[in-house]
Parts: C-alpha cells; sequence; structure tokens
C-alpha cells in the first residue's frame, strides 16, 4: 500500500512522502492505517422538486 501514488501528488509514492516526512521533521514515522474511499463517495444529494419546495415555503399546496 506504500507503493502507491499519492493523492496530492501522483508523481510521488506514499513511501517517498514518509520519507521526505522523516528527513523534514528528524523523527521516525509509522503509518499505522489506511483509509479507503471510493471517488464521489459521501456526495449524496437530495433531490428535490423545486415548485414543492416553494410551495412549502409560501404555505400553499
Amino acid at each position: 500500500m506504500i507503493d502507491q501514488p499519492f493523492i496530492k501528488d501522483q508523481n510521488i509514492t506514499v513511501e517517498e512522502l514518509v520519507k521526505q516526512a522523516v528527513s523534514k521533521l528528524g523523527e521516525n514515522i509509522q503509518i499505522r492505517r489506511f483509509s479507503r474511499f471510493i471517488l464521489g463517495e459521501g456526495i449524496e444529494k437530495e433531490e428535490v422538486n423545486f415548485a414543492d419546495e416553494v410551495a412549502a415555503q409560501t404555505g400553499r399546496k
């Protein structure tokens, strides 16, 4: 998993990013877990009928 491209910069791997952070901070870093996200996940959009919404706001239906 650490050999996969880093999401914010596809030119480097996660492993290279960790090595850069270690050299910058001077501390050892360990990856304890990964989270998996699917493209578009969490972007559910509620479908609302605009006419019904306006009618509800004006008290007419």
